[in-house]
């Protein structure tokens, strides 16, 4: 069992070797500091990522734009800020004093009777696989 141990600390040892001995090479005719400065001003993996993403994004909204519910068009909307997820979870806690993020399922939903009142609702809720529809209205629930 020790021999396999030492295998593999070696070949951590040579890979750690070799993937720092990458990042300290520096082009020839540059400075450390201007090496330091090309690195700093390359897109991040995310950030090249999330660019070579965009047009096959785009390709997806426009297709999904031709389609409709209910005869009305779809909305292609950005992910939720995190300001409008507090928003959200701010006006779940004032309907539903037993809110709980941790609650996922719809055996759990039990739990938050008066949520469970609204999400039940078809006049003021409407969930599909793809999306939930709230209409905001004074009325009481039924």
């Amino acid at each position: 069992a020790r021999q396999p141990v030492i295998k593999l600390i070696s070949f951590l040892n040579a890979a750690t070797k070799n993937f720092v001995s990458k990042l300290i090479l520096i082009p020839e005719g540059s400075s450390l500091e201007d090496h330091i400065h090309l690195l700093e001003t390359r897109p991040s993996a995310t950030e090249a990522f999330a660019a070579a993403m965009e047009h096959p994004l785009e390709q997806c909204r426009q297709r999904i734009r031709n389609l409709d519910l209910e005869g009305k068009p779809v909305k292609v909307l950005p992910f939720a800020t995190k300001e409008d997820c507090k928003i959200i979870t701010d006006a779940l806690k004032k309907i539903e004093p037993a809110y709980n993020p941790n609650y996922r399922s719809k055996s759990q939903l039990k739990k938050m009777p008066n949520l469970k009142l609204i999400l039940d609702c078809r006049k003021h809720c409407r969930l599909t696989p793809y999306s939930a529809e709230f209409r905001l209205c004074m009325d009481a629930v039924e």
